[in-house]
């Protein structure tokens, strides 16, 4: 779709979307960017020598639109290259992320300039997603929606959609833009980063379909992504209670969010101490309010208390003792907890009479 939009002067807003071998998905995610109801924006695709119809596609695009520029990189030098690139060209007050094989629903642009018009303080906002393959909808991911509580979760877990982000160019100036020895993880480093000079957070509503399909990097990438992130967080906690801990000890903080648990009464005992360390670490190290500082430790206590129930299965005085003490300090906590797993109990058991 043509566009009138004159983009001569400096753009409000930069776009900025590596492209390799896209060709598949590619024109869905053009012209998801180019229908955005926001319109006065730059392009900016960097194609990371493409072998396929990827070139041609991207120039017939350009022809049709003055918003596209895109660049050719003369080898293929990976995603955060590519993103580099992209940073250096890229004239707006704002960066917004994309990926070639998404798709931009229609109001995302928008929306999160005017929630970074209204906040001033937050530097990187991601979106809510809708998890796609290559024929459907799979799974709606709604992400912390609380600076508070994203920045908290950072440290279990990368809690922003990279393709969803609308960054400050401020603040990625600062940070340097993405670390060029990050071949994976490279967005999850970053917020790691920017999480010490900025507050993070996402809308709490769905703006992209973010694909994952056998083809896509996410996919092929999966493990060597998992370990870097562990390797990551691992920097991160040390970075905040000067504690150097294990990688596996790193996945068992993760499987807190995760559903990949602990299991072992000294591993469970180990992760609790780890936990109140961190909980100490990063109330000591933000300004919240007094909502916030209680949106944390109700976290930090559902936690402790999903610690106690595990432990309970193996050693009931661990498990009992952990109840005991968080039921001491966070008692509507551990009421919350009774209600959410008695409520998951009586689904479970209705849905098993149903099928009998």
């Amino acid at each position: 779709m043509a566009s009138d939009v004159d983009v001569d002067d400096t753009p409000l807003l930069s776009v900025v979307m590596p492209a390799y071998n896209a060709e598949r998905f590619l024109p869905q995610a053009v012209e998801s960017i180019l229908d955005q109801s926001f319109g006065y924006f730059e392009f900016l695709i960097i194609d990371d020598a493409s072998t396929d119809q990827t070139p041609a596609l991207l120039a017939r695009y350009q022809a049709q639109d003055k918003r596209i520029h895109v660049h050719r990189q003369p080898a293929n030098q990976g995603v955060t290259a590519a993103l580099n690139m992209g940073l250096r060209q890229a004239r707006g007050k704002f960066i917004a992320r994309m990926d070639a094989d998404d798709i931009s629903l229609p109001r995302r642009f928008e929306k999160q300039l005017s929630y970074l018009a209204r906040c001033p303080d937050i530097g990187v906002l991601g979106t809510g997603v809708q998890t796609i393959n290559e024929h459907e909808q799979v799974e709606k991911r709604m992400l912390p929606s609380s600076p508070a509580l994203t920045g908290w979760t950072m440290l279990f877990f990368n809690s922003i959609a990279h393709p969803s982000v609308m960054i400050r160019r401020d603040v990625l100036e600062a940070l340097g833009g993405y670390n060029p020895a990050m071949r994976q993880a490279q967005d999850y480093e970053l917020w790691l980063r920017a999480r010490r000079m900025t507050r993070l957070t996402n809308l709490p509503e769905v703006l992209l379909l973010y694909r994952v399909w056998t083809g896509s990097v996410s996919s092929r990438l999966k493990r060597h992504q998992s370990e870097n992130a562990a390797s990551l967080v691992s920097d991160a906690i040390y970075d905040l209670i000067g504690e150097r801990i294990t990688l596996e000890e790193v996945r068992w903080l993760q499987g807190l969010a995760q559903a990949d648990y602990p299991r072992e009464p000294t591993q469970i005992m180990r992760t609790l101490r780890l936990l109140d360390s961190l909980l100490r670490g990063y109330l000591s190290e933000v300004t919240l309010g007094s909502a916030e500082r209680r949106m944390i430790e109700r976290d930090a206590s559902l936690k402790r208390l999903l610690l106690g129930a595990l432990a309970l299965r193996q050693s009931p005085r661990v498990g009992l003792h952990i109840w005991a003490e968080t039921m001491r300090t966070d008692p509507v906590a551990a009421l919350a907890f009774v209600v959410k797993v008695g409520r998951k109990f009586g689904s479970h058991l209705l849905s098993h009479r149903g099928s009998s």
